[in-house]
């Protein structure tokens, strides 16, 4: 009969899960931090010699092929004279505690993964005198308390607040009417290190090479971009499924959720399918709370007026009819648009350390997957485009121009206002400690209007321009060589560039000639002007009253110029229904008035939008859009164009509780209301 030399494990779950600050998510099962050492008592059925004659090996492993040389392989040893390859990275340390009792046969190991170990799932093997034995599970997180780790934080309240905390808040609405709702994250309930395992298991890059995945897994940038491209279900077995149509049967509205635990489980327990439905602020919710699991520190960031590039030339182009009609818009501006910031040491590009945009929400491919960042927040604060990852994008969503076109009814096309202040207003995200809105505005631009804003914004430009000119080289390239395959008869399948491909003119009329350099505007090819344009005329609204949803919306539409002349005006104002991405859905009025323009003097035009008129066309919508070109009879080749994007506050509801006293009888039920003195009986059948 064979003896064994192991008698019993202790892996000390609740002491040292309370040592890692892991307590919350499991009693029973290991969860370590990387940098930080956790203890393991073995028990021998004989003394332990601690000799080198005969050695206890410790081996620690993570994925399926596992490698010294990729960090995701470790041979231990006590005492230590394991010999271990010369390109070993990620290397343990252990040590046996003073206190054990060797000839007791007990043995308190101390075991630390580096602070650059890969994160995930661990089993640890120990032998003995040939006979093997499996020592511990342990999942390792990034460790923000370890100042080697890279998502270190040196404030004890950030790492309460970014890390520890489960609950927090996230502002939605629109720059001048915004509410926050409150989001459970939840990432310390007891299943989340089988969700948090899983969704760095199914992405896509594992599957294509899961020895280099997980090797990759020591660096947060890689394992924040993993999980972005994991929240959303549009190229691997993601978390949730986006929906902006309006129509949610199947699922459940995405303004329902308010609490990503309940995603992530729905998601497990369902075999990975995605969960029905997400949008922007349900996505980063979600992704906030696999972050924090993770360690990585992690904040909600909501951003108003948020612009969404589709073409990478960092403007915002709308296409409007003479009757101030939206057209189309080759970009769009959202109401608001949520992601998340992750703060961690950048190792591709250290000068760019400390916290990073990520984006879950599907909304562009990087890299050929529909993910987005990490974009430092210094880069693009700085203009600096060229930094990995999807700064140009990000850039964008916060700083970019609007530039307002319109298409006559000869099919030309002009371009008629630039809105440099815009995009990117009031972005939010929750202060530490309290339940306030915190601005973050000024840590991704300049303040608007200064001179420093427009310098950052044209450096930006120039920098960006160097991709632009690559992309329509490969493209060229590419038209060359699909020429060439059709001239011989075949035909081809197009390469795609690792971004989407960029090609203004595609955005643009045909009427229309693209000049000036490739990151700038698209400008039309006019005339010489034969005179000077006759001075601007200001548009701008006023709320009469709070937008109620319920009751009439009453606006004024104030104008005036600096002209000395008067000025005959044709005004033309179309409401549209719009969603929060910024886009229209259906016209609700419009309308065209004659005024004269007096020197000096403010015009001011009523517009009331009756709730007959706007409750159908706003149903499933989220706010309306009210667009008014102005033309100056005189000058009509000059018109002016200004918008307003209008959201309805929900009424209040209040409910009064009436005083009732509730007595059954057998088969009867009677009520009895003390404020009317009266009696109900209802029987039963």
């Amino acid at each position: 009969m064979t003896a064994f030399v192991f008698k019993d494990i202790n892996h000390h779950c609740p002491s040292n899960n309370f040592d890692h600050r892991t307590k919350e998510i499991s009693k029973d099962q290991l969860i370590v931090r990387r940098g930080q050492a956790f203890k393991i008592t073995v028990t021998l059925t004989e003394p332990f010699l601690n000799s080198s004659a005969s050695p206890l090996f410790i081996k620690a492993i993570t994925g399926m092929y596992a490698s010294q040389e990729r960090g995701t392989m470790c041979y231990l040893s006590v005492p230590d004279g394991v010999e271990r390859s010369p390109e070993a990275k990620a290397v343990w340390s252990l040590e046996v505690y003073p206190t054990s009792s060797l000839m007791k046969e007990e043995l308190i190991l101390r075991l630390t993964p580096p602070a650059n170990a890969p994160v995930g799932e661990y089993v640890i093997m120990a032998e003995y005198k040939k006979e093997e034995k499996l020592l511990a599970m342990p999942m390792v997180l990034f460790n923000p308390w370890c100042p080697k780790d890279a998502v270190y934080m040196e404030d004890e309240k950030l790492r309460q607040e970014y890390v520890m905390n489960e609950s927090g808040r996230i502002w939605r609405g629109s720059v001048f009417c915004n509410t926050p709702m409150d989001w459970d994250f939840g990432q310390f309930e007891d299943n989340m290190v089988t969700i948090g395992q899983q969704v760095l298991d199914l992405n896509h890059k594992h599957k294509e090479d899961p020895a280099l995945d997980v090797s990759l897994r020591w660096d947060p940038a890689y394992v924040s971009r993993v999980i972005s491209a994991m929240i959303n279900s549009e190229d691997d077995k993601g978390v949730l499924k986006g929906n902006w149509s309006g129509d949610y049967s199947g699922g459940c509205s995405p303004s329902r959720w308010c609490s990503s635990h309940d995603i992530l489980t729905q998601w497990l327990d369902s075999n990975n399918r995605p969960v029905k439905y997400g949008q922007c602020w349900v996505f980063a919710g979600v992704m906030c709370s696999v972050m924090r699991f993770f360690g990585i520190p992690c904040r909600v960031v909501t951003n108003f007026a948020s612009a969404h590039d589709n073409d990478g030339n960092l403007t915002i182009d709308k296409f409007y009819d003479e009757e101030g009609n939206l057209l189309f818009e080759s970009d769009s501006v959202w109401n608001f648009h949520v992601w998340v910031e992750g703060c961690m040491k950048r190792h591709d590009n250290e000068q760019y350390s400390g916290w990073q945009v990520l984006d879950p929400t599907p909304q562009e491919r990087s890299d050929g997957v529909y993910c987005c960042g990490p974009s430092p927040k210094l880069a693009i604060l700085s203009g600096h485009t060229e930094v990995e990852f999807d700064t140009p994008f990000v850039y964008a969503e916060v700083n970019a121009d609007c530039v307002v076109w319109v298409i006559k009814d000869n099919g030309k096309c002009e371009k008629m206002e630039t809105d440099t202040k815009r995009v990117g207003q009031r972005i939010s995200t929750k202060a530490v400690g309290s339940d306030e809105r915190e601005d973050l505005t000024l840590t991704y631009k300049p303040q608007e209007g200064t001179s420093l804003e427009r310098y950052t914004f044209k450096k930006a430009e120039l920098r960006n321009c160097e991709y632009l000119k690559k992309i329509r080289k490969e493209e060229k390239e590419e038209r060359r060589r699909r020429r060439e395959e059709a001239e011989r008869g075949t035909t081809v399948s197009m390469t795609t560039a690792a971004t989407k491909p960029i090609t203004l003119s595609d955005d643009i009329p045909p009427d229309v000639a693209v000049v000036g350099s490739a990151g700038g505007t698209p400008e039309v090819s006019p005339k010489p002007p034969t005179s000077p344009p006759p001075p601007k005329v200001n548009i701008t609204f006023e709320e009469v009253s709070k937008p109620t949803n319920g009751k009439d919306v009453c606006l004024n539409l104030k104008l005036n110029s600096k002209s000395p002349k008067e000025r005959p005006l044709i005004i033309k104002y179309n409401i549209q229904a719009m969603n929060y991405n910024g886009k229209p859905t259906k016209i609700i009025l419009k309308n065209k008035k004659e005024e004269t323009l007096l020197p000096g003097k403010d015009l001011t035009i009523p517009i009331v939008v009756k709730f007959s008129d706007y409750c159908k066309p706003m149903f499933g919508s989220d706010g309306m859009k009210v667009s008014v070109i102005v033309k100056d009879q005189k000058n009509p080749d000059h018109p002016y164009q200004a918008d307003d994007d209008v959201v309805l506050e929900d009424p209040p509801i209040s409910v009064t509780m009436c005083p009732l006293m509730v007595f059954f009888f057998g088969t009867e039920m009677i009520v009895e209301d003390f404020r009317q003195n009266g009696t109900f009986v209802q029987k039963d059948g």
